[in-house]
């Protein structure tokens, strides 16, 4: 089947340092890019709609992406026993440079589920680095039924009130004396009661 993609060359301007390319495209797929997802993600069927931009500094290489992604499948049996498909939505924008890896925002969007990651990884040993993980308030009901049902499996009757939040920082400095390496800060808001079972 065939499918729309248009791309557009912008040259460096006054608000931008270099080159700039946009790629538009709908239910493109990424089959081709399969060998370099990461193990038990599996993009054979994955379709992507969407912009990326890709704009070229001198110090830096910059991705913005506004899109969606349809029938990602992850293979992975701590996930579930059986491969399950996603449909996600995506925004985000992240930098790459010679030292240093930042994500300005990522946001993926799974049903009622709003993730927000921002943070930033030095790319020269000793590892360092900063990830920050916020779940957007969301009905603890609706948050539920976003899980793939091979996820919630026997518990898919589970019926619940309330709201659910939470956030998680992970912040990493192989640099650092023994046993300050590695800091978890982690807070849950919830109200969440189960109504049948």
């Amino acid at each position: 089947v065939s499918r729309e993609v248009s791309a557009e060359l912008f040259p460096p301007s006054s608000t931008r340092a270099g080159f700039a390319l946009a790629l538009r495209g709908d239910k493109v797929p990424l089959a081709p890019f399969a060998p370099l997802a990461p193990r038990g993600l599996v993009l054979a069927s994955t379709r992507a709609s969407g912009e990326l931009t890709l704009t070229y500094g001198s110090d830096a290489t910059q991705l913005v992406a506004h899109g969606s992604l349809s029938g990602i499948r992850l293979d992975h049996k701590t996930i579930a026993p059986e491969p399950i498909t996603l449909d996600v939505g995506v925004d985000t924008a992240l930098a790459l440079s010679r030292d240093a890896i930042v994500v300005e925002h990522a946001t993926f969007s799974l049903g009622a589920a709003r993730w927000t990651m921002s943070g930033w990884l030095r790319r020269s040993a000793p590892l360092v680095g900063q990830l920050d993980v916020r779940l957007a308030p969301a009905s603890c009901d609706e948050l539920f039924a976003s899980l793939p049902l091979d996820v919630r499996g026997p518990h898919d009757p589970l019926a619940l009130t309330g709201r659910f939040a939470g956030r998680a920082r992970l912040a990493v400095d192989l640099a650092a004396p023994p046993g300050e390496g590695l800091d978890l800060d982690t807070a849950f808001d919830h109200t969440c009661v189960a109504t049948a079972e």
